[in-house]
């Protein structure tokens, strides 16, 4: 004989709210949570899985179970995470800001005023030759340190402003308490001393752990190719910031930046 369960109205209610709670925390969105801090997570962003995930998302409810899914990571929620290393203004239009539009949120890049400088070059430039110019760059370093390479040319200043602002930036969130990856910490020290970089030495000792940090906050942006050689740049004012000579410096930091994946 099958046994009688008898259920309150009180009983019924706390299924059902457990019922809707465990929805929420769908294996699908965590999964996709976390396929969206991998394509941000580093070094570069992977734009393609981040569409990816974009298009899985179809309304504002499932963007609110996403996000509740992906929860606080280092201290900041989706949003952020979003806002902070998408801020390429044709990056933001083509991939954030159509998908925040159709699902009825409102978001905003936090480096603001990096996405301006970007903004200003993707004027300018367009995606082909900004990678000509890292290439350029890239081949050049031995010869021609970083900072005679465009001494008359007008991207000069929008170079040197975009660096300016990374390493303002990068500042600002240190002072505001985030921490830096100690992942990609670890691998800056290790490149350093694999290539012994001798004048980038010091990030590896205790008076250069604030600027090693500067740099691995930079490296965990997602800037891509086309702008790692304002990456570059800020690199090189983030070193100068402890007394080590940009012109000389210059061939190891572009050595560090190829060791990173850049």
């Amino acid at each position: 004989m099958k046994k009688v369960i008898r259920l309150t109205e009180s009983d019924l209610n706390k299924i059902v709210k457990r019922v809707i709670n465990e929805d929420t925390t769908n294996p699908n969105f965590a999964n996709l949570a976390n396929m969206l801090e991998k394509a941000m997570k580093g070094g570069g962003t992977d734009l393609d899985t981040i569409k990816l995930v974009f298009d899985q998302i179809k309304t504002k409810e499932d963007y609110l179970n996403l996000k509740k899914s992906f929860g606080m990571r280092g201290g900041q929620n989706l949003e952020t995470w979003i806002g902070r290393d998408i801020w390429s203004g044709r990056d933001w239009d083509t991939y954030v800001k159509p998908f925040y539009e159709k699902i009825g949120v409102k978001i905003s890049p936090v480096n603001s005023e990096l996405q301006k400088v970007s903004d200003k070059v993707s004027s300018m430039f367009n995606e082909s030759d900004l990678n000509r110019i890292v290439k350029r760059v890239v081949n050049e370093q031995k010869s021609k340190p970083f900072v005679d390479v465009y001494n008359s040319n007008k991207i000069t200043r929008l170079i040197k402003e975009s660096a300016e602002a990374m390493v303002s930036d990068a500042k600002e969130q240190m002072s505001g308490g985030d921490e830096p990856d100690k992942g990609i910490m670890d691998k800056i020290t290790s490149c350093i001393k694999k290539n012994k970089l001798s004048n980038l030495m010091v990030l590896t000792t205790g008076a250069g752990a604030y600027a090693l940090g500067l740099i691995a906050i930079l490296m965990g942006t997602g800037v891509g190719a086309p702008l790692a050689l304002m990456m570059s740049g800020a690199i090189l004012i983030i070193l100068e910031g402890i007394g080590i000579n940009g012109q000389s410096a210059s061939s190891e930091v572009s050595t560090l930046m190829k060791c990173m994946g850049y």
